[in-house]
């Protein structure tokens, strides 16, 4: 926006002030300064306007100055020039633009695998193996604690009890076996009423032995009478020790089979 705001000064042609501002209208727009005003008063000119950098505003000066040269009013020169420009500020900076970027994968985390515990089980054993281990066992609970009973008695005491229940549990490992109770007696009173009385312990021992089994198990009583002593018969303590209770354990056989 070039423009001239009017002319005065005493005493000047005015055809010549005219030629001032064609010049200086022609001369800014040469240099583009199309943003600045003028206005010429006698030999002087106004500079005005916004100027978008220092280097246009001085363009635009030194164009006004050198429209015609150094002269007097009668040659239509440019004899002084008053500048108002002013610089416009820069514009404010853009604001930065926020590029999301995406996180970098994290590097794999390497976790040591627990070592595999080691169980050491034993062998399996066959049913040989089995049946040895429960014969050993129950016979070494009978030889610590023997099943004895009073003279002319079949009762089943309470030691005796605790005795079957060590017996029966070393029988349940050995499942499905055929477990023979062989009673025995003293030579006192007469073979015949011997066996029978050795029959009922036996009887009475595999009762309470069989509520303790467990599986397929089967039981059988035998009663032996005074025919194996274990010592002899002519003192007490040799004869307490003959009325007893074995056990016996076999592989049942088809008969015996339930």
């Amino acid at each position: 926006m070039i423009g001239a705001a009017g002319i005065h000064g005493l005493g000047a042609a005015s055809h010549v002030e005219d030629e001032v501002v064609a010049r200086v209208a022609e001369a800014l727009l040469e240099v583009g300064a199309d943003w600045a005003a003028f206005d010429v008063d006698g030999q002087i000119v106004h500079l005005s306007g916004e100027a978008p950098t220092a280097e246009a505003m001085k363009q635009a000066e030194d164009a006004v100055r050198t429209a015609e040269g150094p002269g007097g009013i009668l040659f239509g020169a440019v004899t002084s020039v008053q500048s108002k420009i002013f610089i416009a500020p820069p514009p404010p900076p853009a604001p930065p633009i926020a590029i999301a970027m995406a996180p970098e994968p994290a590097a794999p985390v390497e976790v040591e695998a627990p070592e595999a515990e080691i169980v050491e089980t034993e062998p399996e054993r066959s049913v040989e193996e089995l049946l040895a281990a429960c014969r050993n066992e129950s016979a070494d609970i009978l030889k610590a604690q023997p099943i004895n009973f009073d003279s002319k008695s079949a009762n089943v005491g309470a030691d005796e009890l605790t005795t079957l229940q060590a017996v029966a549990s070393a029988i349940n490992q050995c499942p499905n076996v055929h477990v023979i109770v062989e009673g025995h007696s003293d030579a006192s009173g007469g073979a015949s009423k011997n066996k029978a009385l050795s029959l009922k312990r036996a009887q009475s021992v595999a009762e309470s032995l069989k509520k303790q089994l467990t599986g397929r198990s089967t039981i059988e009583a035998r009663g032996l009478g005074e025919e194996r002593p274990l010592v002899s018969n002519k003192t007490q303590a040799g004869r307490a020790r003959n009325r007893r209770i074995e056990i016996k354990i076999e592989m049942p056989s088809s008969e015996h089979a339930e």
